[in-house]
């Protein structure tokens, strides 16, 4: 007879990490970084109601 068992996988993401997982040669990410160059991110940012401002040195 054969027991089940539940297979959990808990992460955190704390800061400017970023996490992955590996397993059976498989890599599969667990975070995205949050880039003001990623078009989603700055879309996100103008959701929230803020506005982007590109400094000019």
């Amino acid at each position: 007879m054969e027991s089940w068992r539940t297979k959990i996988l808990q992460s955190a993401n704390v800061g400017d990490s970023s996490a992955f997982l590996s397993y059976a040669g498989e890599t599969l990410t667990l975070t995205k970084d949050h880039r003001l160059s990623d078009p989603e991110e700055q879309q996100r940012i103008r959701d929230d109601g803020m506005v982007l401002v590109v400094p000019s040195f």
